[in-house]
Formats: structure tokens, C-alpha cells, sequence
């Protein structure tokens, strides 16, 4: 479940829009999601999530929260979406 937090929190890092030379909170949660999960390719497994969202769906994601957290594990529950991450040899089942 922890996984699940730190992706929800990362999908929604990654639907934010705009440029800043100051760091992000994509580049923080990705900081984050990668201290916590060694050997877990925290962008791949975003890159697959974000894939096989839907476009409401991205939407729930950037609203972040409880929903943000629900998206991200009813979209990796999908088997086109685990299919995705076996394909991108994540590391997930080390996480």
C-alpha cells in the first residue's frame, strides 16, 4: 500500500503544468517515491499509470488526496496496466 501512496502522489506531480527553476513537487515525489523503493523505477511505473488512464481519470489524479490514491490503484489493477509494467521490468515485486 505504501507503493500505491508514493505513486498516487508522484501521477499527480506529473499532471502538473508550468515551468520554475525552483524544484517541483514531481521532482519531490520522485525524490521521495525513489529513497523509499530502491531499485523500483518509480518514472517507468508512472509512465505506465499515466498510459492507461483515462483522460477524467488524469484529471482525479491531479486532484491528488484519498481520490488521487483511488485512481492510481484502479488503474494499476488493470491488466493492460500490470502488462505495462512487466514490459517496463519496473521492479515492483522487490517494492
Amino acid at each position: 500500500m505504501r507503493i500505491i501512496v508514493a505513486l498516487s502522489l508522484l501521477a499527480l506531480a506529473a499532471c502538473e503544468q508550468g515551468v520554475s527553476s525552483a524544484p517541483t513537487s514531481a521532482e519531490a515525489a520522485r525524490a521521495d517515491a525513489a529513497a523509499q523503493f530502491p531499485g523500483v523505477d518509480v518514472d517507468g511505473i508512472v509512465a505506465c499509470v499515466r498510459a492507461n488512464a483515462t483522460e477524467d481519470e488524469l484529471v482525479l489524479l491531479s486532484q491528488g488526496g484519498a481520490i488521487g490514491t483511488q485512481t492510481t490503484q484502479s488503474i494499476m489493477a488493470r491488466a493492460s496496466t500490470q502488462q505495462c509494467l512487466r514490459d517496463s521490468n519496473v521492479g515492483l515485486e522487490e517494492a
